[in-house]
């Protein structure tokens, strides 16, 4: 019980200091929140979250979710629409490339908006970022909207967000001012740090926020 009062406290903390007291930020959004993370937000909080930035692409379709978001009003963001590349050699996907005279890329981020979702795609190269630019001059026919939907196979290719839940961690995204703000309410273990390290999380930032955390 006193664990979920230090969280519900630092979470009203981060409302009042963010919002009400010094304007810092707009919006208070999450990342890789499942609903089960939701729903406990909700419990500890009067948050409710303007965004969830979630992984999202043909591979990894979590459309329960995406309800569940949209019921409360919090806007679904989609990262990764790419796959990391995983997409751009699917035979499907190539087929429908070719049928609609685009790119792999361009059909994968112009399938994500036409499902409604904010979509984020990454590239450092000019000529890449131009053509992610170029997908809202066609639109795809709900016959292969449905192709593409039915590719999802419950792949991540970045991380598993359930494993939140299994390592007692919450991730809390303050727009636009803060960095993100990782906080742990338990001691880590040398293999929860090997872990942690697979995902490329800087160490001294665990450290450096873990007593706010625990007070």
């Amino acid at each position: 019980m006193a664990m979920k009062a230090q969280k519900k406290a630092c979470l009203e903390s981060c409302e009042r200091l963010g919002v009400e007291y010094l304007g810092l930020c707009s919006s208070i959004g999450v990342s890789n929140f499942l609903i089960s993370h939701l729903e406990q937000l909700k419990e500890d909080s009067v948050i409710t979250p303007h965004v969830n930035r979630v992984e999202y692409h043909p591979f990894q379709r979590p459309q329960e979710l995406v309800s569940y978001c949209r019921s409360r009003d919090i806007v679904f963001e989609g990262y990764c629409p790419l796959a990391k590349g995983e997409v751009l050699t699917h035979p499907s996907i190539i087929q429908l490339a070719k049928k609609y005279g685009r790119t792999p890329a361009q059909i994968c981020i112009h399938w994500n908006t036409q499902n409604g979702i904010v979509t984020i795609p990454k590239s450092t190269e000019a000529e890449r970022i131009e053509e992610n630019c170029k997908v809202f001059d066609f639109t795809i026919a709900e016959d292969d909207v449905e192709i593409l939907n039915g590719m999802h196979d419950g792949r991540h290719v970045s991380w598993d967000p359930s494993l939140i839940m299994q390592m007692k961690e919450m991730i809390i995204l303050l727009l636009p001012t803060f960095p993100m703000l990782l906080v742990f309410d338990f001691n880590l273990r040398e293999e929860d740090m090997k872990f942690l390290n697979t995902m490329n999380i800087n160490r001294k930032l665990i450290h450096l926020t873990y007593p706010l955390w625990k007070g």
